[in-house]
């Protein structure tokens, strides 16, 4: 291989590992489910749930989002809040179709829709979540039940140190504080709202470190040789 053509292909395997690029991490939903069964409010609604992130297992959120049943858009907006769970405000966004990502769910009946806010470090404590949906919505949420038997059976997982703690809802005409608890009728939850974890920092493969590598090593072996025919030149 001649000195030209040698340069040539080192300059390629180090600018094809920059090409290449990491493997991005996507985001992961705090709380994911599977059963329940669709379902509407017949009266303009906050509908969402109450969590608590333990001790020691603090957690940065970088989006809100709602459940998309069918995976096929939001037909309406909706606004989405977080508070502490004495009704303090930390974060909010206005969700549609347009502005969102789509993010798969344990559940078959859809998926998750996000959009991204202001990182929060969420410390150990008791927190709300919760999502407006107007009367009839035609986006319709997730409702599970665990009573015994149940119609509308279903299980709650969350990340490791996040605890579901109960359901919450309140009426209204617009994005409330759901202070509910609807523990009367043995409810799991409204699914509903969503909050996302931010994304851990790319990764690079393998592959592309050792093109890095190999792609300096031979400009370092190239320029020593020229450095080495040079003096013997002088």
């Amino acid at each position: 291989m001649t000195a030209h053509r040698s340069l040539i292909f080192a300059v390629f395997l180090t600018l094809a590992a920059f090409v290449r690029g990491p493997v991005a991490a996507v985001p992961d939903p705090v709380l994911d489910f599977t059963g329940g069964a669709p379902s509407v409010f017949s009266n303009d609604a906050t509908l969402g749930w109450k969590f608590t992130v333990g001790v020691g297992s603090p957690i940065t959120i970088g989006a809100l989002g709602v459940f998309d049943f069918g995976a096929d858009g939001l037909v309406q907006s909706h606004d989405i809040g977080l508070w502490t769970s004495g009704g303090i405000p930390l974060a909010s966004a206005t969700i549609t179709t347009a502005n969102s990502t789509s993010f798969a769910s344990t559940s078959s009946a859809g998926n998750w829709r996000s959009t991204p806010i202001t990182p929060l470090a969420l410390l150990p404590g008791d927190y709300v979540v919760g999502a407006f949906y107007a009367k009839n919505s035609p986006d319709w949420f997730m409702f599970i039940r665990n009573a015994t038997p149940s119609p509308y059976p279903g299980t709650v997982s969350t990340l490791p140190g996040v605890t579901f703690d109960e359901p919450r809802s309140l009426g209204g005409s617009s994005l409330v504080f759901p202070t509910d608890c609807c523990v009367t009728i043995a409810t799991a939850g409204f699914f509903g709202p969503n909050l996302f974890t931010v994304a851990a920092p790319p990764v690079p493969e393998p592959e592309t470190y050792a093109m890095l590598m190999a792609g300096l090593g031979l400009l370092g072996f190239i320029a020593r040789r020229r450095r080495k025919s040079l003096n013997a030149a002088a």
